[in-house]
């Protein structure tokens, strides 16, 4: 992948191609790959899809999960965390209020976002997602 990178000498860049490469972004793109098929990465993903289907939805509509696997079910989805090497954790409410906790491996994973009421109409929606993610 970076064979052909030649070293600044008085920087902290490699060139490619004319195009300089910081030595964090190759620190960057190898620790993304390298926890890409770890639920970690997984997890990251699935925070970012939320986040980015969020965006259309008014604020009295939240993102909700609907599971292939458990007879279509819906539940608004308050968190999303990981246990690595592979499970996918997700937290929320039923339709009734009733909290929810699945524990999920990620290649058993089919979620269907769909847009739910917000779990109290007098706050604001809650945001998914860690602030590096939200942020980009």
């Amino acid at each position: 992948m970076f064979k052909d990178l030649y070293r600044i000498s008085d920087s902290e860049s490699l060139v490619k191609d004319g195009m300089a490469i910081t030595l964090n972004e190759i620190g960057q793109s190898i620790d993304d790959y390298r926890k890409a098929p770890l639920a970690e990465g997984v997890c990251e993903r699935i925070i970012g899809e939320i986040i980015e289907f969020e965006r259309n939805l008014p604020e009295n509509l939240q993102a909700g999960g609907r599971l292939v696997n458990f007879a279509g079910e819906v539940f608004s989805i308050n968190d999303v965390t990981y246990s690595n090497p592979n499970l996918i954790i997700f937290y929320g409410n039923m339709p009734n209020g009733n909290p929810v906790k699945l524990v999920q491996h990620q290649a058993q994973l089919n979620l269907l976002l769909v847009a739910v009421p917000v779990n109290d109409p007098e706050q604001p929606r809650r945001k998914i997602g860690f602030t590096k993610i939200q942020e980009k």
